[in-house]
């Protein structure tokens, strides 16, 4: 029975949607990533999020006079 490795080894024909057929090779050079299960970092304390005051909100401050006009808006005589 094949490998995979033996099984993509060779060129791989695509068709494309006009067509015309794509041809991929796989470089001699390329290495695949290693395929070794590697364990999930250990955590020995989960974060305290609960405990922490969510950051202060300055974005909602309100204005106490509305915006300047634009200055490059339309001011025509009678605004």
């Amino acid at each position: 029975m094949e490998t995979l490795r033996e099984q993509l080894s060779g060129a791989v024909t695509v068709e494309h949607r006009k067509g015309q057929p794509f041809y991929f090779r796989k470089l001699e050079d390329e290495q695949p990533p290693p395929l070794v299960e590697q364990p999930p970092p250990i955590v020995e304390q989960p974060p305290a999020q609960v405990e922490q005051p969510p950051p202060p909100r300055l974005q909602r401050r309100r204005p106490s006079e509305p915006p300047p006009p634009s200055p490059t808006g339309p001011e025509g005589p009678g605004q």
